[in-house]
């Protein structure tokens, strides 16, 4: 039989190890996300992977005319520094905006810690030049996603 004294600290034990378990930086899984207006709407099929956010490293060279972006990719849940291996990126052009997604491969489950993770370069290769389309991370339309510093620029990686 327990202690009426002894109680609060129980029951303050209890409900951190519950909150604990409970709290999480990110899933393995991603979901489709969608944005726009029901005649632009735009939806990214998930990979067999985990979301990543991505930044240009050539900011200063992409112009209209560009059909090759050089980017920094970062695992976008908890993963103690790690990103991995990108997937293929998936690219929707849209009216206003060139959306792209980036994925990267799944880890094993576990507790990781939540630093940054590394920044791994990438060639993306896209369908058309640049011309008068915003550059867009989809990792910044999970509106979960918009609170962290990747997405400070609400997602837009480059204005024409």
């Amino acid at each position: 039989m327990m202690q009426t004294k002894h109680r609060p600290w129980f029951v303050a034990g209890a409900l951190a190890s519950a909150a604990l378990m409970m709290s999480s930086c990110g899933s393995a899984g991603t979901q489709p996300v969608e944005s726009g207006t029901p005649a632009t709407k735009t939806t990214v099929k998930s990979q067999e992977g985990a979301p990543a956010s991505w930044e240009l490293l050539n900011a200063d060279e992409v112009t209209a005319k560009s059909t090759t972006l050089r980017i920094g990719v970062e695992r976008g849940t908890c993963a103690g520094g790690f990103t991995g291996k990108v997937l293929q990126p998936q690219i929707q052009v849209e009216a206003t905006r060139i959306v792209i997604r980036t994925d990267v491969e799944a880890i094993k489950d576990g507790v990781y810690t939540c630093q940054s993770n590394e920044v791994v370069p990438y060639t993306v290769e896209l369908p058309a030049a640049v011309g008068n389309h915003e550059l867009f991370d989809s990792f910044c339309l999970d509106s979960n996603n918009l609170r962290m510093s990747m997405c400070a620029d609400s997602g837009v990686r480059w204005r024409p």
